[in-house]
């Protein structure tokens, strides 16, 4: 299993400080993630503006050969891509018509904006699943851009935190003047079969045959169909990358 110090993180600003220790992530709703827009708007199911009246204002009827519905989605224990598929599903759509512009955590609730490619308003506005909420629904001109928001708002609970008042303070008041390191979290560098960070020194390197290599060999312990190793094997015996492609689910 990875471990932290397996990746550099290891080190802290505040040393003369001592920890107060606790857990965070023990529920999704302890970790609460809201896309911010370029003009620094916080993006909420909040702001839902869909109603009826909306759908017969001047605005809506100016829009209607919009070729994009934009929305606002709020997700509990699914990634963005996972999430995605599910409501392409749904929608009876391929996923690659959905655009956002950055993926969010899945061990947490998050809310994001998101824009689907010709689908009608009232067929997003009629989605209806447990984990994800959607809301704002609204024709737009234009689709999501990866990199295309102004950051993300935490809301972070730490539980079972170690110390009296005093000590939690003083690290309270330490992060607030000092900061903190803004380390890149374990999810940024893969499962224990494939290292992204190795993978992508390798490029660095030039050394591309080891890096497509680390990506299509068999993966010990890992959950595949008969067909996906059979490809990966084919892969590595053969280095056709044209007939472990067509064996590749």
């Amino acid at each position: 299993m990875l471990r932290e110090r397996d990746v550099g993180i290891f080190d802290y600003v505040s040393r003369d400080v001592a920890g107060v220790g606790g857990e965070l992530k023990t529920s999704p709703a302890d970790f609460q993630v809201n896309e911010l827009r370029m003009d620094g708007s916080e993006v909420s199911l909040d702001d839902d503006v869909d109603t009826s009246e909306h759908d017969a204002s001047g605005w809506e009827r100016a829009h209607q050969g919009s070729d994009y519905v934009r929305f606002v989605l709020r997700k509990e224990r699914w990634d963005t891509l996972g999430a995605i598929a599910e409501l392409a599903q749904e929608l009876g759509v391929a996923a690659r018509r959905f655009s956002f512009a950055g993926l969010k955590d899945y061990r947490a609730v998050t809310t994001q904006e998101m824009a689907v490619r010709d689908v009608s308003v009232d067929a997003v506005r009629a989605l209806r699943h447990a984990q994800l909420q959607i809301g704002h629904v609204r024709r737009s001109e234009t689709k999501m851009r990866l990199g295309g928001c102004g950051g993300n708002r935490f809301r972070i609970v730490l539980r079972r935190v170690c110390g009296g008042r005093a000590l939690i303070s003083r690290a309270v008041r330490a992060l607030k003047k000092r900061g903190f390191v803004n380390y890149y979290g374990l999810q940024r560098f893969g499962g224990c079969a494939v290292r992204n960070d190795e993978v992508g020194l390798q490029c660095l390197q030039w050394r591309y045959e080891a890096c497509v290599d680390a990506l299509l060999r068999p993966r010990d312990g890992a959950k595949m169909s008969s067909a996906e190793l059979e490809a990966r094997e084919c892969w590595m015996a053969s280095r056709n990358a044209r007939v472990a492609h067509s064996l590749m689910p």
